[in-house]
């Protein structure tokens, strides 16, 4: 399903949580790209957090560094540097110049002021680019899960449809037990249970951008800060991925409890 993933690395916990994610959504034989974003250190970064950025700009530093990550994928994802003014704006560029079909990123911590001023590169991600996005919890690389059975949240509107799509092409592709789960009453509530039964919840997304994202919220927002396992959030259109779907299974009353 997924063959040509960007993982965004930051010589941190996050970057290692993305790539053992990376590791376990990749189909066989994919190709990883270790992308690193160089700009500006995060606002309020000082001491060791704002030396090891400077440290990682430097490419034969930055390819050193990144060894852990590069074994949880094989061992030889090449390492990108990328010039840009956000961690957000870098991932999407490497990912449309590779065009990759799947980002993967690590949860990001940053909350309260910093995430009202615009700098939470999750949020970013997940609201302004068309591209699919893994988010792995904070410290899933410690304790990696596995991949028997995958969540997906529908109701039966076009973007749930593709995120059908993912879920069950990636469930064929692993022989994994595909969750289909019409969540009625509180959105959040019902996908935060649905998260606590299997190992992989994929949600759909309307991508709002910036100026609605602030007026009426997000689910996949809210769901990348509170669920414990993996997420994958979809694009609005991916018709590539629900052809070959709709090919396999012309239905999907029968998937749905």
């Amino acid at each position: 399903m997924y063959t040509n993933v960007i993982i965004g690395i930051d010589g941190r916990q996050g970057g290692q949580d993305a790539a053992a994610l990376a590791a376990i959504l990749s189909g066989p034989g994919a190709r990883h790209h270790l992308v690193f974003v160089a700009g500006c250190p995060p606002p309020r970064t000082r001491g060791a957090q704002a030396d090891l950025h400077l440290e990682l700009v430097d490419p034969d530093c930055l390819s050193e560094r990144m060894s852990t990550e590069r074994r949880r994928v094989g061992g030889d994802a090449p390492t990108v540097r990328v010039i840009a003014d956000s961690a957000a704006a870098g991932l999407q560029e490497a990912a449309a110049e590779r065009d990759a079909d799947l980002i993967v990123v690590g949860a990001s911590r940053r909350d309260g002021l910093q995430r009202l001023e615009g700098h939470d590169d999750v949020a970013a991600l997940l609201h302004d680019t068309f591209e699919t996005i893994a988010v792995a919890p904070s410290g899933y690389s410690r304790e990696p899960g596995g991949l028997e059975r995958i969540g997906v949240a529908f109701d039966r509107s076009p973007e749930s449809v593709v995120a059908l799509a993912h879920g069950g092409l990636l469930a064929d592709e692993r022989g994994c037990q595909l969750v289909v789960r019409n969540v009625t009453g509180s959105p959040h509530e019902g996908l935060v249970a649905l998260s606590s039964e299997v190992d992989v919840l994929v949600c759909g997304s309307r991508r709002q951008g910036p100026l609605r994202r602030l007026a009426l919220g997000s689910t996949s927002q809210y769901l990348a800060r509170h669920v414990g396992v993996p997420l994958i959030i979809t694009p609005p259109v991916d018709t590539p991925a629900t052809s070959r779907w709709n090919a396999r299974h012309p239905t999907f009353e029968e998937l749905v409890s």
